[in-house]
């Protein structure tokens, strides 16, 4: 399988961010992308723009806090803030794409 110049490109920026900062924190900040985005997405209809914010975040931050407290749990795993900060960040800029969203619609 050959890959276009594009996608080699975003494949060694890939493989940088997970070189420097660990395939898991990419998995860290995906998840709670994901988590915060699709909850605001869903929230549209029902809420104003601040409703729709918060329960984004508190959803993000209820299951990245649950992870951090399961692996603080685990007997082979630690809290790690790293982790944490990573979920933070996907969960900041998937916020910032609701708003801009918000604001455009």
């Amino acid at each position: 399988m050959s890959y276009t110049n594009k996608q080699n490109k975003t494949m060694g920026i890939i493989q940088k961010i997970s070189n420097k900062f660990g395939i898991d924190k990419i998995y860290h900040f995906s998840a709670c992308f994901i988590i915060t985005f699709i909850t605001g997405l869903l929230l549209f209809p029902f809420a104003n723009l601040a409703g729709i914010l918060i329960g984004a975040f508190i959803s993000s931050s209820c299951a990245a806090l649950a992870k951090e407290y399961g692996d603080k749990c685990s007997p082979v795993n630690k809290w790690d803030w790293k982790d944490v900060i990573a979920d933070y960040c996907g969960t900041f800029l998937a916020i910032l794409l609701l708003l801009i969203i918000y604001v455009v619609l």
